[in-house]
């Protein structure tokens, strides 16, 4: 009896530990993972503070497009200063419009948000990130 215990518990172990390398996903899979789960719904962020805020912000609509903001401030300068609703794309340093953008939390500090281009623009950043 003790023997077939220990055979059962041998083969668990090895189904586990075989299973585990035989079924690990690829090292792309899991890049394309977290590039796809780091992005950002755009009106969790208020977008004159950029900051991550976790709750739905006030939509202010410029033109054809949506921005978000915390507070009634907020809404002031996205609906009347075009350089609130701009920001850097870390990758290129070209200026991305903040309701077009690809938005995710900063890295270095997880209450603010970077924004690119689009999510090539993120994946080249972050695989340049993760080398480093």
């Amino acid at each position: 009896m003790k023997n077939k215990i220990k055979i059962i518990a041998l083969l668990i172990v090895l189904v586990t530990v075989f299973g585990y390398v035989f079924v690990k996903p690829d090292s792309n899979e899991i890049i394309e993972s977290n590039i796809i789960n780091a992005r950002l719904d755009n009106n969790l962020v208020c977008m004159v503070n950029n900051a991550y805020m976790g709750k739905e912000q006030i939509p202010v609509i410029v033109g054809n497009k949506t921005y978000y903001g915390c507070c009634d401030m907020c809404k002031i300068n996205l609906s009347k200063y075009p350089e609130y609703r701009s920001a850097e794309d870390p990758l290129t340093g070209e200026r991305v419009d903040k309701a077009d953008a690809f938005i995710v939390l900063n890295p270095n500090n997880s209450s603010q948000v970077l924004y690119f281009k689009d999510k090539d623009h993120y994946t080249t950043y972050y695989k340049q990130q993760i080398k480093n």
